[in-house]
């Protein structure tokens, strides 16, 4: 037992003597007052008096605890011994027990035994001179009640003192944690006061980053639409070169005069060089746009075996023709990566082309493998590999090993550029391992996850479930549950956009009106977004019953030529070839005889016409130059096929499509689109949103539509309007 606690035990034990002599004390002054019988000496009050006595002997000496217990249990003694010899009370006795347990309660357990042993002792030395006569019986019950009463109290004070260590050892770790948190307490409040010095200097801070983050955000939007401007402007000319020169080339008869061979030989050094332009400038687009993050990812399982062979299969050609091995090593074992096909099938081309770039001889091998949770794809050339110093440059845009590697092998030094930046979209990383002389190794990493899940989140209560009121506030944090979407859609196009712009928005995925109908009625919504043109949309949306009343948006998006509404066959990205046109005319319209081509540059529509004059197919040509005209052309001569420009003066293409849907004489009539715009590369947006209502729709309703309106859809300034062209 610790100090502290034996004196807190010995400071109780000081008052239990005390309080112990209040029984003597009243005893004592009963006998003294009733207890008189007069002329017999010695009577029951001069017991009395005895007893009054000894308790006042205890009671002065009760700071010398030992004394005035012994005091106590000897006067006991002497007094219960008197009124037997005296007044031959046998049972008196039984007192032997209160001075016992008084010692147990006072001093350590082992004084109250060792008065215990005494009582016996004594009651023996009186039992064996036989002056007790005939009441032994009573002498040992009186005994064996006092030992009885004597080890029930010492189990109690056992207790008691594990008790009171126990109690004490508590209160001195809470004290300690007291003052370890009075500690905190003035260390917190010391935070506070240099978190309220912090966050002045935020809010000062905060507005100065303001306007620059206003001149960035200006910055960052002029460089994208500088992306969609330089995308337009440069893939529209070079459409021409490449176009009127594969014309020349391919077709030389539709000219009436023949053409010397020198000159053709230039037209095609002249495509050619043109074509590697061509490329050069979708490598300049691509890098820019991943680097705004204008380019998006559609992601799906695919098997990495299945785009390392269609990458194979489109460099074979080089290969061949430089007696090049090309050797594929996939485990069967290699799980699915979920990825951007178009993407990750354009790195392992990259590096397979730089690969067959860079090696003369010997062969080229493709691997993957499962490591961890990534999946390892490398490409390995026996070229005349890179020097340690220079593989930090490989990464960089424009770079090269050095300046005779251009000179020496060709490229722009782009591809890796992208490739690197493609790569860490998906969350993975590419680097090359080299050693001069006997080859080259890049190796690209993405991560694989096994655990993702479509099943959406549910949210329901089991039917076993009880309410119960609750009966204090609750502790737990406030959770605001994530608002839901339900989308409607062919493929994932705005949901993907959602998951990546908004993840505080839970997007659920439909691709018909029924399955919209079950999502909004099991899993409720705040919202209903329809990915289709909207004038179609409203006769769709006639037959949607919704149980709630929710606002429904409707709007076009397209990233795939999979997923383009209805009267749309096809989409074609400039710079069209002959071939790649006829290719498409015959997927879409192989029967047409009248062709209606829509653009606002009288060069592409002649372009255009001079290829399809050279298919001798005897094509009946119509022209527009503007979305009126088209429009117009379509109702009263209806051809059989539309080639439709999206970019175009007053009325453009998007307007065009929309009419064309909302019209049923002309909305059968296939179109195949040809725009500078590349949906691989941005996904395509309609300029024409429908945000309704199945129930009415109140000023208020309005009104906060009208605010959101204009949180964010701020208005442009400085907007170029398009300048009309001369004709011919």
């Amino acid at each position: 037992m610790t100090t502290q606690v034996q004196k807190l035990w010995e400071e109780s034990s000081k008052n239990l003597l005390s309080l112990s002599l209040i029984p003597y004390a009243l005893l004592g002054a009963a006998l003294a007052i009733w207890g008189i019988e007069p002329g017999r000496r010695p009577s029951p009050a001069d017991l009395g008096l005895l007893l009054l006595i000894l308790t006042l002997l205890v009671w002065k000496t009760r700071e010398r605890k030992v004394q005035a217990s012994w005091l106590l249990g000897l006067g006991t003694l002497g007094g219960v011994l008197v009124a037997f010899l005296s007044f031959g009370t046998i049972h008196s006795f039984i007192y032997l027990s209160y001075p016992v347990l008084v010692m147990f309660l006072v001093l350590k357990p082992t004084w109250g035994f060792l008065l215990a042993g005494t009582f016996t002792a004594i009651a023996g030395f009186l039992s064996w001179k036989n002056l007790l006569g005939e009441q032994n019986g009573i002498l040992i019950s009186s005994l064996t009640t006092m030992w009885a009463s004597a080890y029930i109290v010492f189990l109690a004070q056992r207790s008691a003192r594990a008790k009171l260590l126990w109690a004490w050892e508590n209160y001195e770790k809470m004290r300690q944690e007291l003052e370890v948190s009075r500690d905190q307490q003035v260390k917190l409040k010391q935070a506070l006061e240099d978190l309220a010095l912090v966050t002045e200097e935020k809010a000062r801070l905060s507005e100065m980053l303001l306007a620059a983050r206003k001149s960035l955000e200006e910055a960052r939007k002029a460089k994208e639409e500088f992306v969609a401007h330089v995308s337009h402007e440069l893939r529209t000319p070079l459409n021409m070169i490449i176009g009127f020169s594969d014309m020349i080339l391919e077709s030389p008869e539709v000219y009436a005069t023949p053409l010397p061979s020198d000159l053709l030989a230039d037209i095609a050094a002249i495509r050619r060089n043109s074509e590697h332009l061509a490329s050069l400038v979708n490598d300049i687009l691509a890098l820019a746009e991943a680097e705004t993050g204008y380019m998006e990812l559609s992601k799906e399982w695919i098997s990495i075996k299945e785009l390392i062979q269609e990458a194979t299969e489109a460099v074979s050609a080089l290969f061949e023709k430089k007696n090049l091995l090309l050797e594929v090593k996939v485990p069967p074992d290699v799980p699915p990566v979920l990825c951007d096909r178009t993407r990750i099938r354009q790195v392992i081309l990259n590096l397979l082309s730089n690969a067959g770039r860079f090696t003369e001889k010997g062969k080229i091998q493709v691997q993957a493998k499962k490591q961890d949770h990534l999946l390892i794809v490398s490409v390995t050339d026996t070229g005349p590999g890179i020097a340690p110093e220079k593989l930090e440059r490989l990464f960089q845009p424009f770079q090269q090993g050095d300046s005779s590697v251009r000179e020496r092998y060709g490229g722009s030094g782009l591809g890796l550029a992208i490739s690197k930046r493609l790569i860490e979209m998906h969350g993975g990383h590419i680097w090359v391992e080299s050693q001069p002389g006997v080859g080259t190794s890049v190796i690209f990493a993405l991560p694989l996850d096994p655990h993702l899940s479509s099943n959406g989140p549910k949210r329901w209560l089991t039917p076993s479930y009880e309410y119960s009121s609750r009966t204090r506030p609750s502790e737990a944090p406030q959770i605001t549950p994530s608002p839901s979407v339900i989308i409607l859609e062919q493929e994932e196009v705005i949901s993907h956009f959602v998951r990546r712009h908004l993840p505080e928005v839970e997007p659920l995925h439909a691709t018909n009106l029924q399955e919209a109908q079950t999502l909004l009625e099991e899993k409720g919504a705040t919202a209903l977004v329809l990915n289709e043109i909207p004038s179609r949309a409203i006769l769709e949306l006639s037959e949607l019953q919704p149980s709630i009343d929710i606002p429904i948006l409707v709007c076009w998006a397209s990233k795939h030529r999979a997923s383009l509404p209805q009267g749309i066959a096809d989409y074609l990205v400039k710079p069209v070839t002959r071939g790649t046109l006829w290719t498409s005319i015959q997927h879409v319209a192989p029967s047409a005889k009248s062709i209606l081509l829509a653009d606002d540059d009288p060069e592409a529509r002649q372009l255009f016409r001079r290829m399809l004059a050279s298919l001798n197919q005897d094509y009946t040509f119509l022209q527009a130059s503007d979305g009126e005209s088209t429009l117009k052309l379509l109702r009263e001569r209806k051809p059989d096929l539309l080639l439709l420009d999206l970019i175009m003066p007053n009325v453009d293409g998007f307007a065009v499509l929309e009419a064309k849907e909302a019209d049923p004489e002309i909305r059968n009539i296939p179109t195949i689109i040809i725009s500078a715009t590349d949906l691989h590369q941005a996904p395509l947006i309609g300029k024409t949103v429908l945000i309704t209502r199945t129930g009415d729709l109140s000023i208020g309703d309005l009104m906060h539509t009208l605010k959101g309106i204009i949180q964010s859809l701020p208005p442009r300034f400085a907007v170029s309007k398009p300048v009309e062209k001369p004709a011919g």
